[in-house]
Formats: C-alpha cells, structure tokens, sequence
C-alpha cells in the first residue's frame, strides 16, 4: 500500500515537472529564442491527468508546485531585477495555481468523467482572470506562444489572443479525452471473461455489452476532436483571407532610436551622455533619411524631467543639459516623442510620472504646454506598491532596491502628425489587449511603444515582450512601432508580421514606413465585442464553478447517507 502510494505521488510530481518544462519551452526561452510552440497543444494535458487524478488533499500542493515551477522557470530573468521579484512572482502563483487546481478538482467530483469539458472552459477563462487588475500579469498567456502562425493568428481581431488559448486548451482536453477512455478501457480489459463465462454467463453478456460500449463511445471522442481540429482549420482558412494589403495607403517614415544604456547606472554624468548619444543616433539616421517625420526615444531615455528642470532646477548640470536637449529639438525640423520621468509640482506636492513627451516640429517648445501622455497600468512593486500603510517594512526594503514610486496617469493621449494618429502604451502596457483597444476607441491608428528591457540583460525576456505587442497590431488591425533601450525595437504590420527588427543590445536606430490607416474605417470584432465576450466566458465559469461546488455537496452528503446506512 505504501509502495503504490509513493509511486503515485512520484508519477505526480514528474507530471507537474513535464507540465513546467512545457511551459518553460513553449514560449521564448534560453535554449529556444522563439519559442517551440507545438508544445502548447499538448501543454494541457498534464495539468488535467494530475486535477482529475490526484487525492483532493494533495492537489493544492501539485497545483501550487506547478506553478511555482513554470513561472520560476519562464521568468527566471526576474532574478536580474532583484531576487524578491523572482520570489513574489513564483510565490504568488504558488497560491492561484493551488487554487486554480482546487476549482478544476471540484469539477470533478461534480462531473466525473465528463469534467474535462468544463474544466478547458473554466481554464479559459482563467487565461483571461490572470491578466486583469492591478496585479494583471500577461506573461504566460498560451495564445502568445503561436506569433509566428501569422494565419492562425488572425482571429485575434475576434476574440483577442485569448481566442488562440481556446484552441490550444480544447484541443488538448480532446486528446485528454482520448487518454481518459482509454484508460476506462485498459481497465474493463484487464478483466478474466473467461473465467466469468464458465461461472456466470449472464454476467458475462452484460460485461461483453459494456466492454463494446466503451469501445463505440471513443465516437464521440473523435467527434469532439475533428470539430477542434475544423474549428483550427476554418481560423487558418479565415487568416489568410482577412488580411488588408496596405501597399496603396500612405506612409509616413518614422525612426526608432536604441541607445542601449545600462539602466542601473545613474548620476548626471551618465544621463549627459546618454542624451548626446541619442541625439547623435537621432542625427545619423536623419542623415540617410531625411523625410523622417518622427523620431521616438525609449522609455526613461531622459531620465531628469525636462518639465520640471525647466522651470523649478537647481542643478545647474541637470537643468544644463535639459536646455541643450530643447534646444536641439526645436531647431530639428522633426517632431520627437521621447520617454521621460516627468516630475510635476500638484498642489505643492511632487508627483512622479512615467510619461512620454511628443514634441512636434516647428513649433516653440513650451514645456508645460508639452502633449503629454503618462503611463495608465504600472508594474506592481517596481513603480507602485498599494496599501503600503500595512506593509510599511516592505515598502521601505522595495524602495532601497531601486523602486520608484510612481504615479498613474488617469487619461489617454492621441498623437497625430499629418492625419497620423497614434497612441504610445509604455513598456509592458502594450501586453494588455484591453488598455490598447481603449487607445483605438480614442483614435489611436498606431501604437508607438516605447520599452526599456535592458535592467534584464536577457534577451529571452525581451523577445516574450515583443510576441505579446505583436497580438496588439492583429487585434486591432493597426501597426506597431517598438522603440527600446536595448531590444526587440522593431515594426510590426496591421497583420501582425515583424517587417523589420534592430539586433539587440547594440546602439543602432530602425527607419520605417508606416501605413497611415484612416481614422473613419470600422473597427475590428475584438474592439467592438471582446470585453462582452470575455466577461461572459468568466461568468459562464462562475456558474459552472457554482454548481460543480453544489453538485458536490450534494454527492457527499449522499455518499455519507450511505455509509451511515451501511454501518447500521
């Protein structure tokens, strides 16, 4: 009995490790730069072996282990930050995977052996939960690991990147199917018919017509599987039909400036150099282009605020090289958006902005007069930390580290240069589908992100930045400009094709034509409809999670009545 319970807890724990890995290799990893994605349609698999099989005492811990491993093993450039970003992030889905688990057992015991379908669409639905709010974390969505189906793909303009998730989670609860009658049926196999038909004949007839039943009823397994597999083929089909050829629209040139400098150095010296180096970039590339209408800087390329240096310095070195910087815009003839900490004096209260400036060319540059666009979704703990009253040792442990508490801006900012409008999600905002579809709804035609993934040194973790705003452009049906520290910079198609990327961490600049997409052209079904059909595949889970905890009541109670009766 022990024996078989360690071998049990054993194949558990080498299915939570096969579940990690997969995770870990599916998206852009250190041995895979892009990624294997023809993993992610097994990558289910595991997680529904171990929730349908394992004790519901022990399932919170697998649970929990599997997602302490995958994400420590997909995010492992979190160590580059700092240790305790790693610890937080592993930590934290130790806790929702344990309970993901725990929810998805439930189901089982409610549903059996037809749980399966149910828990693919509360997983579904997970995939959608995990990225909202103010801890929203995008990374690990399973619709990322295919960017490069550039057919398969298309479909996000329906239902996001999620859409893709949906195939990828039903197609493997449809093998899980596959897997689950064979195992019902290697179990009626193992059975002495023989021995039955000499004792007990009409027995026997009755096991024989339950052993063709199992047999026939892989039917519906296969059914399940070609409807999967045609709703794969018919998303394909339907890529490689709506996609807009843009070749007739009109263009403008824009540079990406990447300056590749090491965001852990600081002092006025190091940000003095790092502006003549851009403008230096800048400078190059206008030279060889000299249509170029905008220029864009990365996030924080201007680390002293330039409004606030302006009017309230009292660093001559800092307010010194704020006035050359302005200087030299303003006599340009190009319009520049720059990323900039933006310090701003409200009510005599210094707020602190992660903001990107848009200058436009030939025109007095006045800074307060400056369109501004400041950072909406912040990153938890690195640029906000809530509720820092109760968690005061930590808030202060955060800030020693090279925190900054950073304020939210509250509107969204549309750009336009010659009917050219766009819109600028900084750094990983452009991971969130919801945020740039509110930015399209504005008026936005073109997203011009600007990164800094450099303080990683990882090029892993900036290629899984970049597939994420590729599903922005697809969603959207709207180009994207990258403009980063040190990589991916790089221009992404209304179709969600990479046309050009600069090589990492090097100091170079990437021109580029943009298509400028008509501000009156309809909408895609995603911007339209993909918040109602999200919230709805979440309440649909609600409902199902409800009675699957009621339906498993109510088997508890029953099966307790029994063993009361049996007793007596």
């Amino acid at each position: 009995m022990l024996r078989a319970k360690i071998k049990c807890q054993i194949r558990f724990l080498l299915l939570v490790l096969v579940s990690a890995f997969i995770f870990f290799l599916e998206n852009p990893n250190y041995f895979f730069q892009n990624g294997l994605s023809i993993l992610a349609w097994i990558s289910f698999i595991p997680i529904l072996i171990i929730v349908n099989e394992s004790s519901l005492k022990s399932v919170c811990f697998y649970g929990g282990l599997c997602g302490f491993l995958s994400y420590g093993f997909y995010g492992y450039w979190l160590n580059a930050y700092h240790p305790l970003g790693l610890v937080i992030i592993c930590g934290s889905y130790f806790l929702i995977y344990a309970f993901l688990f725990l929810l998805l057992r439930i189901t089982n015991l409610a549903f059996s052996k037809k749980s399966y379908f149910i828990q693919c669409i509360i997983l579904c639905a997970f995939e959608h939960v995990k990225t909202l709010g103010f801890f929203g974390f995008s990374y690990g969505v399973s619709g990322y690991t295919q960017w490069r189906n550039n057919d398969l793909i298309q479909i996000s303009d329906i239902f996001g990147v999620f859409g893709i998730s949906y195939l990828i989670i039903f197609f493997s609860g449809m093998i899980y199917g596959f897997y689950q009658k064979y195992k019902e049926r290697q179990g009626l196999l193992d059975i002495n018919y023989d021995e039955y038909e000499n004792k007990l004949s009409n027995i026997t007839r009755e096991i024989k017509k339950a052993r063709n039943i199992k047999v026939y009823s892989y039917k519906n397994n296969f059914i399940s599987f070609i409807i999967i597999s045609l709703l794969i083929i018919l998303s394909v089909v339907y890529g490689k039909i709506i996609k807009i050829d843009y070749s007739n629209n009109k263009f403008i040139r824009i540079s990406a400036i990447q300056n590749n400098e090491d965001p852990w150095k600081d002092g006025v010296e190091i940000y003095t150099e790092n502006i003549k180096k851009l403008i230096k970039l800048s400078e190059e590339s206008i030279e060889l282009n000299n249509d170029i209408s905008l220029i864009v800087w990365p996030e924080t390329a201007v680390v002293p605020s330039i409004d606030y240096q302006y009017y309230y310095g009292t660093d001559e070195n800092r307010k010194k090289i704020i006035l050359f910087l302005l200087n030299y815009i303003e006599n340009s003839n190009k319009s520049f958006l720059i990323g900039n900490n933006n310090t701003v004096l409200e009510d005599g209260n210094k707020k602190y902005y992660n903001s990107a400036l848009f200058f436009e060319k030939n025109k007095k540059i006045i800074p307060s007069e400056i369109k501004t666009y400041s950072k909406n979704h912040l990153v938890p703990f690195s640029e906000r930390f809530p509720n820092k009253k109760y968690f005061p040792r930590l808030y202060s442990f955060l800030q020693n580290i090279d925190t900054h508490e950073t304020a939210a801006g509250t509107d969204i900012e549309i750009f336009n240069i010659d009917e050219f409008y766009f819109s600028t999600p900084i750094c990983f905002e452009d991971t969130f589908g919801d945020l740039c579809s509110t930015m399209y709804k504005k008026g936005a035609r073109c997203f011009v992100n600007i990164s800094n993934d450099a303080w990683a040194h990882n090029k892993v973790c900036q290629n899984q930045h970049k597939v994420m705003a590729l599903f922005r452009s697809v969603e959207n049906k709207v180009p994207t400009v990258r403009s980063t520290a040190s990589g991916q910079t790089c221009v992404i198609d209304p179709n969600g094709k990479i046309l050009n990327e600069a090589p990492s961490f090097c100091s170079t600049y990437l021109v580029c034509d943009i298509p400028i997409i008509e501000k009156e052209r309809n909408p895609t079904l995603y911007v339209k409809y993909g918040y109602y059909w999200q919230k709805g595949l979440i309440f649909l889970s609600v409902l199902l999670l409800i009675s699957s905890i009621i339906i498993a009541i109510i088997k508890a109670g029953i099966r307790n009545g029994r063993k009361k009766q049996q007793r007596k």
